[in-house]
Parts: C-alpha cells; structure tokens; sequence
C-alpha cells in the first residue's frame, strides 16, 4: 500500500490523527467549521492513498466498454463516471472511477489495495486486442474537492471551469 504522500504535510500542519497504520486525518481543527467549509464552501480531501491502472491502445475503450457494467464509448475526453467490474452472476468483484484522458488512454482510480487484483482481472480477458495495461499507482495522488463551491474554486485556481 502507498505512504501518504501529504502525511508529513498533514503533520506541520497540525492535523489530528488516527493511531492505526496508516494514520488517518481526523480533523485541523474544530469539526464544525470543517463541516460548514463542506457544507457552504469547499472543502479539499486527501485522497493520495488511492492506486490506479491506466490502458492505452486503439482497443482500450471498446475492451472496457464490453467488460464493464457503465459505459466507456459514449464518453468524450476529460469526461469519466463510476464503474464496475461485475461476475458472470452479476456480483460486483471491483469498483472504480473511470476517466478516458484521451482517445486511446483511459485511467482507472481504485481504492488501496485494489489495483493488482483489477489490473490480473482484466488480463484474463484480454486476447488479442491491441492495448496495454499499467499500474500507475506510484503517479497517482487524488486530491477531492467538494462542497457548492467546489467547481467555481476549480476554475478561480486553474482557470478552467470542471466539465
């Protein structure tokens, strides 16, 4: 699993955390304006501890799209969605967010612990189609905004309104 790549960060600035292995933030500071901040404002997660898979390949998209119960196909670049991987009885066996970067490049975000086990599910299925899988998790490290002002944040600091 990855270290926290923010945990020191965390720690200089003051976040309280859990004593389990690995250490989790609890708080910065007084929970109720934490939440307010969610709630009214914005409010920024960590999310670094996440693992992701990448494929590439002129076949990329459409492998994904017959194996997965969302569709892949029907999406633009910089466009993504929840998806599952499900058994032939329908049973979810993984969960994920999936993102299509570009034509032929498509990026998979899991939770820890997660990326092995999707990344050998696939290859069972995958024949002849011209693509590549990689574990990108040592590149990975989510950041998640959230809150009503999330978006308007996005675009003042990138200066690009979020899809």
């Amino acid at each position: 699993m990855k270290t926290d790549l923010l945990l020191e960060r965390h720690r200089r600035e003051g976040a309280e955390l859990t004593a389990g292995s690995p250490p989790l933030v609890l708080s910065f500071g007084e929970v109720p304006d934490e939440y307010r901040a969610g709630t009214e404002g914005a409010a920024l997660f960590d999310a670094t501890r996440r693992e992701a898979l990448e494929l590439t390949g002129p076949e990329a998209v459409a492998f994904l799209h017959r194996l997965l119960a969302n569709t892949v196909k029907t999406l633009g670049p910089g466009e993504g969605n929840r998806n599952l991987l499900l058994s032939s009885k329908g049973k979810v066996l993984f969960d994920f967010e999936l993102a299509l970067v570009a034509t032929e490049r498509v990026h998979l975000s899991l939770a820890p612990g997660r990326a092995a086990g999707l990344l050998k599910a696939l290859d069972t299925y995958h024949f002849s189609e011209k693509l590549a899988f990689k574990d990108v998790s040592d590149q990975h490290a989510p950041l998640e905004l959230c809150g009503p002002r999330a978006a308007e944040l996005v675009a003042q600091v990138v200066g690009v309104a979020p899809p």
